[in-house]
């Protein structure tokens, strides 16, 4: 997952830009560089939360996370601002 993020991670900064800027994250959904995204969050100034698929019943994403957001799906950070949420 790292390296596909690492690889798309120029079309999840884009998304998250175009959330922030207002567009409506169930327009964006599908394919995000070389990940599929099931559903977008976004929270707080900053907070953008991809879904990208299920473990059980649990949600499996990235999240992206400014400093002014204060992260609330991520437990594994990829960078300063990205986390990965997987169980």
């Amino acid at each position: 997952m790292r390296l596909r993020f690492e690889l798309s991670r120029g079309a999840f900064e884009d998304a998250v830009r175009k959330v922030e800027s207002g567009a409506d994250p169930s327009t964006l959904t599908g394919k995000v560089g070389f990940l599929r995204v099931r559903s977008i969050t976004s929270y707080g100034v900053g907070g953008v939360y991809f879904q990208t698929g299920l473990s059980g019943f649990d949600r499996v994403g990235l999240d992206h996370c400014s400093t002014d957001a204060g992260c609330i799906f991520g437990q594994f950070p990829l960078n300063d601002e990205w986390y990965a949420d997987m169980y």
